[in-house]
């Protein structure tokens, strides 16, 4: 084998490798259940996706976000694992611990760092 070829051969498989790499942040898949934001890593400008399926990505940043969460807070005695009470006193000094659940729809994850974990 000449040293030409050789050398064909390993730009080639390079190439591939590099091509390969390059792909995996050009489209990005987006599940039913979740919003996607990707921003344009040349202008900064933000694009939203809501409907599944593939989407260009462009090298770009993509942040994940579900459409709807649970959050629940519980008893103080921790019979379930979901959370904590929240615990709540009165303007005549009494004092009660809220457990239930909150249903919301788009970003709850600020909710979920300061009520349950």
């Amino acid at each position: 084998m000449s040293s030409r070829t050789l050398f064909g051969v390993l730009a080639s498989l390079v190439a591939v490798v590099l091509l390969m790499i390059g792909s995996m942040n050009l489209f990005e898949n987006l599940d039913a259940g979740e919003i996607m934001v990707i921003q344009n890593p040349f202008n900064g400008n933000l694009a939203w996706y809501q409907t599944p399926g593939i989407k260009y990505q462009g090298f770009g940043k993509v942040t994940v976000y579900k459409k709807r969460s649970q959050l629940w807070f519980n008893n103080s005695e921790g019979e379930s694992e979901q959370g904590k009470a929240i615990k709540i006193r009165f303007n005549d000094n009494g004092h009660a611990d809220l457990a239930g659940s909150i249903s919301c729809t788009g970003r709850c994850e600020f909710i979920s760092k300061e009520v349950g974990g």
